[in-house]
């Protein structure tokens, strides 16, 4: 019985198992190779894979796994869903510019405002009133065109920016450059710690009424267990940031969060379904994996103290279910982890007694953003 995170080889390609969904009342077993989705169903016992390529297409446009189309296509005026659009005054992109590149220059983002500068000076911007639609911006890389809504937020511009100044380059998922645009977008503007978050029933230390606030949610995580910035390879149209995480953690983990960030813009914004179980799933296997990989470099007082230590930073940027606290899993999590820590030192011949004292100082303490909830979050839900 294949299991998340299981390996299979489909015609000598390796495949991820990411996840499990219905389509059309049938069980879809769905995997992710590095560049493109697999999908199968049991048929009187046995995995049938799905070769079907109309059928394909159907599924992933249902979970929100397709490119947008219309990212993709060449003109812009014509295919943004009936858009009375027009070319902004050169003057006021002037403005736009100016402003972004001082953010950067003001911001603790290693790239230069100039390279930028570069990147910049080819892309149209384009600003309208849209019809028939809830969306008020995007980047087009086909026609290297930023398309806003009339009167549009200052931060939605600036998001749409990150995107240009990377050309659409990026190999990495939806999921993943949205949450991390975003991510970039709120450094640049100073807000995103500056608050407490409560985002489609979970509660989050730090701002994330912001867009794709999930996504966003999980790319902090990444970057604290990297301790590395994502922005810079965003802005730069690179993919070193997600190598990065790829070559410490593993494509399994990797391919496992690139799916399922995407699949939750689907159903964050488009089915109107409360994903918290499926964000609840995807951070715990997130910490799971790479704390269970950590663990291996376990192998004296010292390198205990800093992992625990670790851990323990990790969890205040969990999302965390008010109505109950445990679904996280962190907690069981750590304690199973603090008598590991305990066998591995007693293995070592570590004395007792400092066995004893790491554990006491490390033991877990309930921060009060989950035990009072109440005490740092208002009604405001985003």
């Amino acid at each position: 019985m294949v299991k998340i995170l299981d390996n299979i080889t489909y015609r000598g390609k390796e495949y991820t198992y990411v996840d499990k969904f219905m389509y059309n009342k049938s069980s879809i077993n769905c995997y992710l190779s590095d560049e493109d989705y697999l999908f199968s169903v049991i048929k009187d016992g046995k995995e049938v894979f799905i070769e079907d390529k109309e059928l394909i297409y159907m599924i992933k446009e249902q979970e929100g796994l397709n490119p947008p189309e219309v990212y993709y296509k060449i003109n812009p005026l014509l295919n943004l869903v009936a858009m009375d659009m027009t070319e902004m005054e050169k003057e006021k992109v002037g403005e736009i510019k100016a402003k972004f590149f001082q953010l950067i220059r003001d911001s603790d983002i290693n790239v230069s405002a100039d390279e930028l500068l570069q990147r910049l000076s080819k892309v149209s911007f384009i600003e309208g009133i849209p019809r028939n639609t809830s969306w008020v911006g995007l980047y087009q890389p086909a026609s290297n065109s930023i398309v806003v809504k009339n009167g549009c937020d200052f931060s939605t511009v600036i998001h749409e920016l990150v995107h240009a100044c990377g050309l659409g380059m990026n190999k990495c998922s939806l999921g993943l450059k949205e949450g991390g645009t975003e991510l970039t977008t709120r450094k640049l503007l100073k807000d995103i710690d500056s608050t407490f978050s409560e985002v489609n029933g979970l509660l989050f230390d730090g701002n994330l009424y912001v867009s794709y606030p999930l996504q966003v949610a999980i790319m902090k995580q990444m970057e604290y267990l990297l301790n590395d910035s994502v922005s810079e390879s965003l802005l730069l149209g690179k993919d070193d940031f997600f190598n990065k995480f790829k070559d410490k953690y593993g494509n399994k983990i990797f391919r496992y969060i690139t799916h399922r960030s995407t699949r939750l813009i689907n159903m964050y914004y488009k089915n109107g379904v409360n994903c918290t179980k499926y964000f609840l799933e995807t951070q715990k296997k997130l910490f799971e994996t790479v704390f269970d990989i950590e663990i291996k470099n376990v192998n004296s007082i010292e390198s205990a103290n800093a992992y625990l230590q670790r851990m323990s930073k990790f969890e205040l940027l969990l999302g965390i279910d008010p109505k109950n606290e445990n679904a996280t899993g962190f907690v069981e999590y750590y304690e199973k982890k603090l008598l590991e820590i305990k066998k591995l030192l007693e293995e070592k011949n570590v004395s007792k007694e400092d066995i004893d004292r790491i554990i006491t100082f490390n033991k877990h303490i309930s921060f009060p953003i989950y035990t009072h909830p109440e005490m740092f979050f208002s009604s405001k839900k985003h």
